[in-house]
């Protein structure tokens, strides 16, 4: 898992280079944090509830460094961490308006399984 992040974070601090160049040839800075927020901010949380449980606290560190240094930098405002964030996105997916399980028109609706009905038998008494 470190190298898959190392990849990741080595992609992220050129991505935040890249914003560098573009504030300095006069992009507003709203522009720059969308622009970090859907490419460099995107890549770290990408997948991350399936690799997240392998991940060792130091490249944890490393990516909420990563996250301290884009929020010096302006093009971070947000108080998240990248933890919170990740959290976050699962609830997004979970939610019963926005879940799979809740939505038959997702296209991966169809890999559930069905749905299990299991009915509740109150006792009965019986009268000899």
């Amino acid at each position: 898992m470190s190298e898959h992040l190392n990849t990741v974070i080595t992609s992220c601090v050129r991505i935040l280079n890249g914003l560098r160049t573009l504030r300095a040839h006069g992009m507003p800075q709203t522009s720059v944090q969308l622009v970090f927020w859907t490419t460099a901010l995107a890549k770290p949380l990408y997948a991350a509830p399936a690799w997240w449980g392998f991940a060792n606290s130091g490249d944890m560190n490393r990516l909420e460094g990563f996250l301290r240094r884009a929020g010096k930098s302006g093009n971070y405002t947000g108080d998240s961490t990248i933890t919170a964030l990740s959290e976050q996105g699962d609830e997004k997916l979970f939610t019963p308006l926005r879940s799979l399980r809740y939505n038959p028109i997702n296209k991966l609706h169809r890999l559930l399984p069905s749905e299990r009905s299991t009915p509740y038998l109150t006792r009965s008494r019986v009268h000899n």
